[in-house]
């Protein structure tokens, strides 16, 4: 690593989500060698290092790598109709996680960006709730504030036995108290999609999701916030 001779310590050469523990999945839109393209992207791999493949094999359910970008950079395009992508085993079924994601929403009033996918709320995720970002303990939500989702920004969500705390490009926004016990039926989690059978399809541009088993600290988050914010081009707190 190279050296300041002005500090003589180690210049900083970037963050790596892979440095703070607990990472559950981390997937990225800008990294070509993630994505299978078929009729659209038919499997997003994730670059946590835990091997989880987010799959879909109908063409018609499958999200396109869109022609719009974000500072530069690939964008998944979800249509809001049927598009998502499934993974084998809700890994959300925990009752303390940080989540995040860098993101747009299009239209829709409601969505899931990251979730479990059956027909219960009781486990975390994030979503698009009444037009905007949320953040999902086991039953209630935090939420961003209205219009929030409309723009390209990065959300954090964090879950402490089912309460929740939300942060908008680095800003606390909202909190909800805990409700309702974590589940422990859903198999599967998606990106795209929560409460599948009421149709709650996301529609808009995702560039990046992580998760961490855990609650970050606050240096930890705003670490998070701000690389992200640099790499996609959103102004952070």
């Amino acid at each position: 690593m190279p050296m300041s001779p002005r500090l003589l310590r180690p210049q900083a050469t970037g963050f790596n989500p892979k440095s703070l523990s607990g990472l559950l999945v981390w997937m990225d839109a800008s990294d070509s060698s993630t994505y299978t393209i078929a009729t659209g992207v038919s499997e997003w791999r994730d670059k946590s290092g835990n091997q989880r493949s987010f799959i879909q094999g109908v063409g018609n359910n499958q999200p396109i790598i869109s022609a719009t970008k974000q500072n530069g950079k690939s964008l998944l395009e979800f249509d809001g109709g049927n598009d998502k992508l499934t993974a084998a085993g809700n890994f959300l079924q925990i009752a303390n996680c940080t989540m995040v994601a860098a993101y747009r929403r299009t239209s829709g009033a409601y969505g899931g960006i990251l979730a479990s996918s059956g027909d219960s709320d009781n486990s975390p995720g994030i979503l698009i709730d009444t037009n905007r970002g949320a953040i999902r303990g086991y039953i209630n939500t935090s939420l961003e504030a209205s219009g929030a989702a409309d723009a390209f920004h990065i959300v954090v969500g964090t879950v402490t036995n089912g309460a929740t705390v939300t942060y908008t490009n680095g800003t606390q926004i909202s909190t909800s108290v805990a409700s309702g016990t974590l589940g422990t039926d859903q198999t599967t989690t998606s990106i795209g999609t929560y409460r599948q059978a009421a149709l709650n399809f996301f529609a808009g541009y995702l560039g990046e999701i992580l998760a961490w088993n855990r609650v970050l600290s606050t240096t930890e988050r705003q670490t998070v916030e701000r690389w992200l914010g640099k790499r996609w081009g959103v102004t952070v707190a």
